[in-house]
């Protein structure tokens, strides 16, 4: 069964130590109530066993509302109710389990390309513009996903300093959508800065 994305896509990439409010299962619950359609569980400190109840506590609060995916480099780790493993662009080569979907972190042309032909389902290009996680780096800019996505026919969302005013010149350069991390997790109202960034991405969306 193919992986069927919605459009634009919302992807909410989450850090659990950037939490504004509540948990991390509240928040995502609220986020995904306010829009966001996909959940990139990325929480790489975890131990196996952490991250398999963290991953669990997460599905039940989506409750099918968004696709669910886990950023992790472990070849062996199966996750219930997960829909996508997603992989490093430095972990192209290794296996995925036998699930529905894989996507791959990619920094240049040359890594999307590499990782479509290793059968990624879809591709997460950046970091876009600077972001408070790596400050002091210079974003590759709006030029750099165009690019991109004129070198692959894999489906490629945006990440890296996003926020509601910059979110339509990504989509007009052919990005199926963006991932974002503190504008969603940093906001005292997660369901609301959801919302904010589906409406600038497609104002029709919402009345």
């Amino acid at each position: 069964m193919a992986l069927i994305f919605p459009s634009p896509v919302l992807c909410l990439v989450t850090n659990r130590k950037m939490l504004s409010v509540g948990s991390l299962p509240e928040v995502i619950g609220k986020a995904v109530s306010g829009g966001v359609n996909m959940v990139q569980i990325r929480e790489k400190d975890l131990s196996h066993d952490a991250l398999i109840k963290l991953v669990g506590n997460i599905v039940n609060s989506v409750q099918d509302r968004a696709l669910v995916a886990v950023n992790t480099d472990q070849s062996d780790h199966v996750f219930e109710g997960v829909d996508i493993i997603h992989r490093a662009e430095s972990s192209l080569g290794l296996p995925t389990p036998g699930i529905v979907g894989i996507g791959r972190s990619v920094h240049s042309a040359q890594a999307a390309i590499q990782a479509e032909k290793c059968g990624a389902d879809y591709l997460i290009a950046g970091s876009v513009f600077e972001t408070g996680s790596h400050p002091g780096e210079k974003g590759r800019g709006i030029g750099f996903i165009r690019t991109v996505v004129e070198s692959v026919s894999t489906p490629v969302i945006a990440i890296g300093g996003i926020n509601a005013s910059r979110t339509r010149q990504i989509i007009e350069v052919g990005a199926v959508g963006i991932a974002v991390v503190s504008a969603i997790l940093g906001s005292s109202d997660p369901e609301q800065a959801a919302a904010k960034l589906v409406l600038s991405m497609n104002p029709d969306k919402i009345n």
